[in-house]
């Protein structure tokens, strides 16, 4: 397992309550060891700039919970493909998930699987659209996913530095089955009826490919839900874009190999917004439910490499691929509400 921020830490956890051999693996050396040491496991240090087929030696797969993924994803996938191990990420940056799927066939042929999303989302946002496809009973022409502010005041360097990779990026949609760019103001849409969240704003992140790939719908838009007025938000955007950018690297902080999410987040709240349309016009929006994003992200990592492990995957795939509706181990499956 390759890193040492509050995901990993809850990844480890995971894996040893299922029986998983793991051995940590990150950049930071000191923060190795002691968490090695906390979870009394064996450990490598390595920087991603460098030869690694001594990470790569005597093990079935990496999973990588180190973020930013688009500094981190690219290094492992490779010496995953040279080595002949599987790789599974938990990011949801989009350039990870079109870098993966560009590999798949390479991926394929040296029998390797590749499951890039592996986490909260991507699995919650497939579950969603594909409860409200099979609900609308019709063949799906739109989606359009709504993600809302998680509320959490406590973010890893790794998971912060994503984050600000996902706002800073253009966004992206689908249209027609082909990839489409949007940049600047153009990227924020007015929301009147979503929740209570007056803006959105179109978002490149992993969502968006990995429902094009696991449901086949030609058009796809993904948003982050904001709490401001869309008139104001337009004006404060490119102010926020740019101090993403600036932020958008990893900066290690001293952190506790205890580290847990903070428990009033852990509570049930809605965390994802849907709404799919058919080729007809017929619509049904929904929502998901869950708890702690951090916690589930970390299970379904786990729960993925162990399928993965067990059976004769080759070639990339969406995390709902891979786990479809009902994941193993025992995690709790998040609760969906169809909305009038």
């Amino acid at each position: 397992m390759y890193g040492t921020g509050a995901l990993a830490v809850l990844g480890l956890e995971q894996a040893k309550s299922v029986g998983l051999p793991v051995i940590l693996a990150g950049r930071n050396s000191s923060r190795v060891v002691e968490l090695a040491g906390t979870m009394d496991i064996d450990y490598r240090v390595s920087e991603l700039n460098g030869d690694l087929r001594p990470l790569m030696d005597g093990i079935a797969g990496v999973i990588n919970l180190a973020g930013p993924y688009v500094k981190t994803a690219r290094p492992l996938m490779d010496a995953c493909l040279n080595s002949g191990v599987h790789y599974v990420d938990a990011s949801n940056e989009f350039q990870v998930h079109k870098t993966a799927w560009s590999l798949s066939d390479h991926a394929r042929s040296r029998g390797v699987a590749m499951v890039t999303g592996a986490g909260m989302g991507t699995w919650f946002s497939e579950l969603l659209v594909n409860e409200l496809v099979r609900s609308l009973g019709r063949t799906p022409d739109s989606a359009t996913l709504l993600t809302l502010p998680s509320g959490a005041r406590l973010k890893s360097a790794g998971v912060a530095a994503s984050h600000n990779v996902v706002l800073s990026s253009p966004g992206i949609s689908f249209q027609a089955g082909r990839e489409h760019s949007v940049r600047g103001v153009a990227r924020i849409r007015e929301l009147p009826v979503w929740g209570g969240h007056p803006s959105g704003v179109i978002i490149a992140t992993g969502d968006a490919m990995a429902l094009y790939r696991s449901s086949n719908i030609p058009n796809i838009t993904t948003m982050a839900a904001i709490d401001m007025d869309t008139a104001l938000l337009k004006e404060a955007f490119p102010s926020l874009a740019a101090k993403a950018n600036q932020a958008a690297v990893y900066r290690p902080i001293i952190e506790s190999p205890g580290l847990k999410p903070i428990p009033e987040f852990d509570r049930v709240r809605v965390k994802l917004m849907a709404e799919v349309v058919s080729s007809d016009g017929r619509s049904l929006r929904g929502r998901l439910l869950a708890g702690s994003g951090t916690v589930a992200a970390a299970e379904v990592a786990v729960a993925t490499a162990l399928l993965v492990s067990d059976r004769e995957f080759a070639g990339t795939y969406t995390a709902f691929q891979i786990l479809g509706e009902y994941p193993p181990l025992h995690m709790t499956r998040p609760s969906i509400e169809l909305l009038d």
